[in-house]
């Protein structure tokens, strides 16, 4: 991504923003790669995560075995979605916690190329933040 950009834009000064799950792929991407931008935004960061990290990414490891590269998987999709429709109960879809506009949320719902989760194509660096990168369907 940095190198397309770059490309495209020149050397100019870079922020990097991460929120949520992308928080934690920001850090590790600043760790791993030596990357330096002008400015990090971490934003609905997960705190410490230590061995429960750990433990996630073994299991994703294990589950990205046994579905392939083009599989689905239900247990991914629940461990990185699982609980965030609980606090928008009664629930209308299993993505109401994207949008409070209905409509947004039907838009992402017939959107083909939304809600699964394909973790082998979602380019992060971190495996543990594969699966984050879309909302599963039932």
């Amino acid at each position: 991504m940095r190198a397309h950009a770059r490309a495209r834009f020149g050397d100019v000064p870079w922020a990097l923003l991460g929120h949520s799950m992308g928080s934690v792929i920001a850090l590790h991407d600043l760790a791993s790669s030596g990357a330096r931008p002008a400015a990090v935004v971490l934003s609905g960061a997960t705190g410490k995560v230590g061995a429960l990290l750990r433990i996630g990414q073994g299991l994703i490891q294990v589950e990205l075995r046994r579905i392939g590269t083009r599989g689905r998987s239900k247990l991914l999709n629940a461990t990185a979605f699982g609980t965030y429709n609980r606090a928008f109960r009664p629930n209308r879809t299993e993505f109401d916690w994207l949008s409070r506009d209905p409509a947004q949320v039907d838009a992402y719902v017939h959107d083909p190329l939304c809600g699964f989760c394909r973790p082998p194509r979602c380019g992060a660096t971190s495996s543990a933040a594969r699966p984050a990168c879309r909302p599963p369907i039932s």
